[in-house]
């Protein structure tokens, strides 16, 4: 009978295990395309007469760094006759009121920039652009988010690729102001390197489908309409459109070589809400258009990448189920399976479940110039930290694949990077879900008593992969009760619309 239940758990771990290492070969894949056939995209031609262009601020209660983008979007080195700037000011607090001033000033100075306001936040961001797009005067737009500070040049380097007609997007890469801040921080910019150096890049030369990253990015104003416009029924509005616009047969362009100074999250319950979000709303995509996809007159590799690349947020709720159902009993039950699977199963399932992350996001480095062995360390740190994210992205993905809908909760943004000792987020704390929290911390103490059972046992294989399932719901769970100890002064009182974006906070 206890080998029957063994087995039953054994086989359930490496069911999962074998979904994992598929996604895992699949970035095998893209880092081996990356580092081998990236080219760099040079514009068609030059534009004589610079076309008229539009630079839209999305903001919501953005008080530390609205300023900071207006002046920076002034700033921006293109004709003041040809550029319109459209603050999209959804803002419910002080920021309205600092953005007015400051647009009220720069309009003085005559620049066309004006303060876009609704009476609601219907559709959130999407709903913004989508209110203000009448309202745009240029054949192109781009978009900063208010956590971004373009510099000067970043439109005139991109602006030129539009000249070949077939273009409907040009994305340019991340990079962070405040990347060195902590240890959080070095670990975000690890893993976004990993999606600009790798899985952008080798989309793009292998001329496949790849989205928008929702800031950073140039639109053809024809695109847009032609795809439908902003969407508001995803919460990642961004990645939506990119896949409907492509599906029509607009191509993009990603610029590896122009980047735009970015603000990362400064704390784990700011991160766990962005992480949440994008997870959540790239199921939504998936969902949305998978059935395209398929129907599309496309090539069947853009269909196949395109499949991998909206499914693979899945990943974070396989290893939920995985940690939560099977692992730990699949590990102390294994010596009662005779005969259990060879040495050589694990060590398959390592080469494509583990090395491969380590090739992904070690390659990102070299493909970017940067130091790999500064990096190595911060590789397990990243996993660790992902699987103690795969509570809240767990809880995301099962909300879009039972379709509920959530509000669009936007990552606090603090200017961190003005003030790199700072640790208060003021009203802006991201309050997310307190059970979910102590979920986390108790998962951790879970794995930390079969951490010390292996140890006892003599169960050493197994006792690398529960200590980084141990530290990861740790570390994510311990770091958001803290947080929430340290804002209970500054944050204890709400406005009304902080109670109302409480209710939608992620679970």
């Amino acid at each position: 009978m206890v080998d029957w239940i063994a087995a039953t758990f054994l086989v359930g771990h490496y069911v999962l295990l074998s979904v994992l290492c598929v996604f895992g070969l699949h970035r095998f894949y893209l880092t081996f395309g990356a580092l081998r056939s990236y080219k760099k995209p040079h514009p068609t031609g030059q534009f004589q007469d610079l076309p008229h262009l539009t630079v839209q601020l999305p903001l919501y209660n953005e008080k530390y760094v609205a300023e900071r983008l207006i002046d920076a979007a002034i700033a921006l080195d293109y004709p003041r006759d040809l550029l319109q700037i459209q603050v999209l000011d959804d803002s419910t607090d002080e920021t309205r009121s600092l953005v007015a001033e400051s647009v009220a000033h720069y309009r003085n100075q005559g620049f066309d920039i004006e303060q876009v306001l609704r009476n609601d936040r219907s559709g959130y961001k999407a709903g913004a652009m989508a209110c203000a797009f009448d309202a745009v005067k240029g054949e192109f737009i781009a978009v900063f988010d208010a956590d971004f500070v373009p510099a000067p040049d970043v439109l005139l380097k991109m602006i030129h690729h539009f000249t070949d007609p077939e273009i409907g997007m040009v994305q340019a890469q991340w990079d962070y102001l405040n990347r060195d801040r902590s240890l959080l921080t070095r670990t975000q910019g690890l893993m976004l390197d990993a999606h600009f150096g790798v899985e952008q890049s080798a989309r793009f030369a292998r001329d496949v489908f790849f989205n928008f990253n929702g800031t950073a990015g140039l639109w053809r104003k024809t695109a847009i309409e032609q795809a439908g416009g902003w969407h508001a029924d995803t919460i990642t509005e961004d990645l939506d459109l990119s896949y409907r616009a492509q599906l029509l047969g607009w191509k993009f362009s990603y610029l590896r070589d122009v980047r735009c100074l970015s603000e990362l999250p400064a704390d784990m319950s700011a991160y766990k809400t962005q992480q949440h979000r994008w997870t959540k709303g790239g199921i939504e995509v998936m969902l949305k258009l998978w059935r395209q996809i398929w129907q599309a007159p496309i090539k069947l590799r853009t269909q196949l990448e395109a499949s991998l690349h909206l499914a693979s947020n899945l990943t974070h709720l396989i290893i939920l189920i995985d940690c939560v159902l099977f692992l730990i009993p699949a590990v102390m039950l294994r010596q009662n399976i005779l005969p259990y699977p060879p040495l050589w199963v694990d060590l398959v399932m390592f080469c494509f479940g583990g090395l491969s992350h380590l090739y992904f996001y070690l390659s990102a480095q070299r493909i970017l110039g940067r130091s790999v062995i500064e990096h190595l360390l911060l590789v397990p740190m990243l996993m660790s930290v992902t699987i103690g994210l795969s509570r809240s992205n767990g809880t995301g993905i099962l909300e879009a694949l039972t379709g509920h809908k959530s509000g669009f909760v936007r990552t606090p943004k603090l200017g961190a990077a003005q003030a790199p000792d700072s640790t208060k987020s003021g009203s802006y704390f991201s309050r997310i879900s307190f059970s979910g929290d102590l979920v986390e911390c108790g998962l951790g103490g879970i794995y930390l008593f079969a951490s010390l059972w292996c140890i006892v046992n003599g169960v050493f294989l197994a006792l690398p992969f529960l200590l980084m399932f141990t530290f990861g719901f740790l570390y994510t769970g311990t770091s958001s009760l803290r947080e929430r100890l340290e804002q209970a002064d500054t944050s204890g009182s709400l406005s009304n619309a902080e109670v109302k974006a409480e209710a939608n906070c992620p679970s």
